[in-house]
């Protein structure tokens, strides 16, 4: 009897994996763009630090992949977008090549920036803030049922408090494999922005599980508690 059951197990295993098989699939599409024969990524560190530096208009979206494509073969072409709306107006930037930019509700300043992928221009991390070029820091709560929703909390451009935050981020514990505590529910998260003086500005998200603050520079750091008065 198990030996029966067991071959029933096999053979609707079998049958369910036959139906895909030579079928579509659902692509998991990375948020790009293509054009001039180059692929633009989506930035979620970086910003634009100015409306005004917004350049001129480039061309237009001329297809939504994400809406019609499970094609594994699929070549990308000129005007293609993985998420945006066939027609969305593409602009560049001011005094930056290898960057897109696209009206965007949700973004701070009003646009979400796209970079030329594995370009020079695609850096965005924390270790890639020139620190010392850091003239305005403003700090965000990010709602916790809609986390495009941010409230700021506080616009800093003193070089002592500027210090200050850049100190504690500089000087956070590496702790990898830290496993954020759930017992009072998600953790709270925020948003630090960096500005330099360039078209682009930084940001990264902070999170507070009720017992640390944590961030993600390239593991997960744990941040010095005196960060907490700079989200009030």
């Amino acid at each position: 009897m198990k030996l029966r059951r067991l071959y029933r197990l096999v053979l609707i295993l079998f049958l369910l994996t036959g139906c895909n098989y030579g079928g579509q699939i659902e692509i998991d599409w990375v948020d790009f763009i293509k054009w001039n024969n180059k692929e633009y990524h989506g930035v979620y560190t970086g910003f634009i630090s100015d409306p005004s530096l917004i350049g001129e208009k480039i061309g237009k979206t001329t297809f939504k992949v994400s809406d019609s494509i499970n094609d594994l073969e699929y070549k990308t072409k000129n005007g293609d977008a993985a998420f945006l709306p066939k027609g969305t107006t593409l602009f560049g930037i001011k005094g930056r090549r290898g960057f897109i930019a696209v009206k965007d509700k949700n973004e701070i300043n009003g646009y979400k920036l796209y970079v030329e992928y594995n370009s020079k221009q695609d850096r965005f991390w924390f270790k890639h803030i020139p620190l010392d070029k850091v003239t305005k820091i403003e700090t965000y709560a990010i709602d916790p049922h809609n986390d495009v929703d941010r409230t700021l909390k506080q616009t800093l451009s003193g070089k002592e408090e500027i210090d200050d935050i850049l100190l504690l981020l500089t000087t956070s514990k590496k702790e990898s494999g830290y496993q954020p505590s759930m017992k009072d529910g998600d953790p709270l998260m925020y948003e630090m922005t960096f500005y330099t003086g360039e078209p682009i500005a930084y940001k990264l998200s902070v999170h507070y599980d009720k017992t640390n603050y944590y961030f993600h520079p390239d593991d997960t750091n744990l941040i010095d508690d005196k960060i907490a008065v700079f989200f009030k």
